[in-house]
């Protein structure tokens, strides 16, 4: 057992019975979102998952950059148009200041818009009538992640710069705008003109249907570039367009298609994890969820040999069963909430 900035490595070398060769394998986790788990993960990655994990490492990180004419356009879908509550959030770069630059917009007209206003504050338009700002200005030629809340039900709008909150504002009753046009990334439009344009580099833009507070420690999600639609709040997650060369969607099929001049650095990249580990959070005490994942049997999962287990885990010091956690366990009649969890 080897300890590296907090994060714990085990191994352990047994062997396994044959009547369980047949049977899924199931891993139990608690922990906490960071840079924790290698090549191990990737395998596991390639399998199916009931938290499906797409795009949970990419060997290519890259990003758009736009000069003022090219954007992102995804087809009009009920996805972006049915929400109670919203948050989008994304890692920008941008290159000039003076103009209004669209980050994501659903028809500035009559939907909801994110992006800077022109003196490069943090701005977002519920729908066509109001628009909000944040406190904090956003340089030019840094990466900087930006992000907005819009909780309905509690009349209350949340801004955050690099995952730490710039404002809070409560609002009159409101209500979240919807279009009949294509969502944008990287512009909007002035009728039926592209318009808006954004000026220097985006990356990892994500759309949610849940207010996230990305400054609370689940508010590691905002340097985590994974779409992960599953757990906590993946499962608020509608889409993750993460730019790695292309517009595809890494959760649904809301992909996009590029319009006009764009290009794919990979340079400079924003600072968030290069590798990251699963948070799973299940209770001590009466779980009404059990966080794991379950994979389906396959031939090489067969260990009726010696084997060995093998990952990196970072302990919470609250949650999971009292007595001893389950990292792994190939099982068949036992109920999931009987399991020791981690």
């Amino acid at each position: 057992m080897n300890t590296i900035h907090g994060h714990t490595h085990r191994s352990i070398t047994a062997s396994w019975t044959r009547k369980q060769w047949m049977l899924p394998l199931r891993m139990w986790f608690r922990g906490k979102w960071s840079s924790v788990v290698y090549t191990h993960c990737l395998v596991l990655c390639a399998l199916s998952f009931p938290v499906v994990l797409n795009a949970q490492y990419s060997a290519v990180n890259q990003h758009i950059s736009l000069a003022g004419a090219g954007y992102i356009t995804v087809p009009n879908s009920t996805d972006f148009n049915s929400l109670n509550n919203i948050s989008i959030d994304a890692w920008v770069y941008p290159t000039q200041s003076g103009n209004a630059m669209t980050v994501l917009g659903n028809d500035i007209a009559q939907g909801y818009w994110f992006g800077l206003s022109t003196q490069g504050k943090v701005r977002f338009r519920p729908n066509s009538s109001i628009a909000y700002e944040s406190i904090g200005t956003i340089p030019l030629n840094t990466w900087t992640h930006i992000a907005v809340a819009y909780d309905l039900p509690g009349s209350a709008i949340r801004f955050f710069i690099n995952g730490g909150l710039d404002r809070v504002i409560n609002v009159p009753q409101g209500w979240l705008g919807w279009s009949y046009e294509d969502l944008r990334i990287g512009a909007d439009r002035l009728g039926k003109t592209a318009a808006y344009h954004w000026r220097g580099r985006l990356d990892e833009v994500r759309l949610w249907k849940g207010a996230v507070n990305f400054s609370t420690a689940l508010g590691d999600l905002y340097a985590i570039p994974h779409a992960v639609a599953g757990g906590l709040y993946g499962w608020q997650l509608v889409a993750a367009w993460r730019l790695n060369g292309n517009a595809g969607d890494a959760i649904a099929s809301h992909h996009g298609t590029t319009v006009g001049s764009v290009s794919w650095p990979a340079s400079p990249d924003p600072p968030h994890y290069p590798r990251i580990g699963i948070w799973f959070r299940t209770p001590a005490q009466n779980p009404s969820r059990i966080d794991h994942f379950s994979i389906p049997h396959v031939s090489g999962l067969e260990l009726h040999a010696n084997y060995t287990i093998e990952c990196w885990v970072k302990p919470s010091s609250s949650g999971g069963h009292p007595s001893f956690q389950t990292l792994l366990c190939k099982v068949g009649s036992v109920s999931a909430a009987s399991y020791p969890v981690w």
